[in-house]
Parts: structure tokens; sequence; C-alpha cells
């Protein structure tokens, strides 16, 4: 006796399910996107040093804002 395969159709779904499927998946693509971003932010802002202005060696001012953009390394030394 042979086994006869039974075929179960899944229900179609409607167009104004599948749409708001992807409007659900787009809404939290956007949302976790946002999320992060204002985490990110919120995190390296707590980092960020004050402005100062140094005099180099040859007399010249350097303020650490001028220097935006670049890795910066400043060390404070003091003898006593």
């Amino acid at each position: 006796m042979a086994k006869q395969r039974v075929n179960r159709a899944r229900p179609r779904q409607t167009s104004a399910s599948r749409s708001q499927r992807k409007f659900w998946t787009v809404a939290g693509i956007v949302a976790v996107v946002l999320v992060a971003g204002f985490v990110y932010f919120a995190y390296w802002r707590q980092y960020a040093a004050p402005d100062f202005t140094v005099q180099l060696l040859n007399g010249e001012r350097v303020t650490l804002s001028s220097l935006r953009g670049s890795p910066v390394l400043v060390n404070f030394w003091a003898s006593g």
C-alpha cells in the first residue's frame, strides 16, 4: 500500500497583510538604527575633552579643537 502525500496549502496572504509586515519590518529597522545611533553618540560624548590651549616649544599656540578629526595623545608630565 503506497502512502499518499497530503498537500496542505498555506492560506494565501492578502496584499494588505504583506504590506503591513513590510511596514513593521522597515519601522523596526529604523527604530534599531536610531537607538543604536543615540547610544553611540551618547557613549562617546562622555569621553569628550574640554577645549584648551597649549603653547608649544617654538612659541606657537595650539587649541585642542583645531586638531579635531586627528588622533591626539595628551601627556601632562609634572615633576616636583
